[in-house]
C-alpha cells in the first residue's frame, strides 16, 4: 500500500504541479488550499501569490500525460 500525504504549508511552492497518487484529496483541499489542473480561472482575491504570478487560470491537463525531459 501507498499513503500520500500533502506536504506541510509553505513547504512547496505557490504554481508547483504536484502529481497526487491516491483517489482521495488532500489535507487543505476543502479549504482551497490546493487546485485541480482543470484550466479553471484563478480569482486575484482568492489566490494573490498565484496571480502575482503571472497566471490568470490553472493549465488544463486533463486528458494529459506528465512527461519529464530525461
Amino acid at each position: 500500500n501507498v499513503t500520500a500525504v500533502a506536504p506541510k504549508s509553505g513547504a512547496v511552492p505557490v504554481g508547483t504541479i504536484i502529481i497526487w497518487p491516491s483517489s482521495s484529496n488532500p489535507e487543505g483541499w476543502a479549504e482551497g488550499k490546493w487546485l485541480a489542473c482543470n484550466g479553471q480561472s484563478v480569482s486575484s482575491t482568492s489566490y494573490p501569490e498565484l496571480v502575482a504570478l503571472g497566471f490568470s487560470s490553472v493549465p488544463n491537463l486533463n486528458e494529459r500525460v506528465p512527461w519529464g525531459v530525461p
